[in-house]
């Protein structure tokens, strides 16, 4: 499950020095729901309130490996959430989380047929 996950990776980048990862990551899934919730609110504020919110779909760590061999791997921590519109067509809605614990948006893309 889900916590069996985070546990995981947390250990794991903890063991392997990556406190700031592992810090964005255990805040990320404090309440990951709130976090999609507040995003979608700045967005419906710009689009008359659009699109509704149906579930959270996945919390993710993705890696950039460095461009140069000295540098240090980028991560990101995202939130992804599944959403509807008001005609009833499916979204996700994929939000970065910061270490600084602020969120951006990343994207939002009509989801494919289920």
């Amino acid at each position: 499950g889900f916590d069996d996950w985070l546990w995981k990776n947390a250990a794991y980048y903890a063991s392997h020095g990556q406190d700031e990862l592992v810090r964005t990551l255990q805040y990320a899934a404090k309440e990951p729901e709130q976090l999609a919730l507040r995003q979608l609110s700045s967005v419906n504020l710009e689009n008359d309130g659009l699109f509704n919110f149906i579930s959270l779909r996945a919390l993710n760590i993705h890696w950039q490996d460095p461009a140069e061999p000295s540098g240090d791997k980028r991560y990101w921590v995202t939130l992804s959430a599944a959403l509807t519109d008001q005609r009833g067509l499916r979204f996700v809605m994929e939000i970065l989380v910061n270490p600084d614990h602020s969120t951006s948006l990343l994207s939002i893309t009509r989801a494919e047929a289920e």
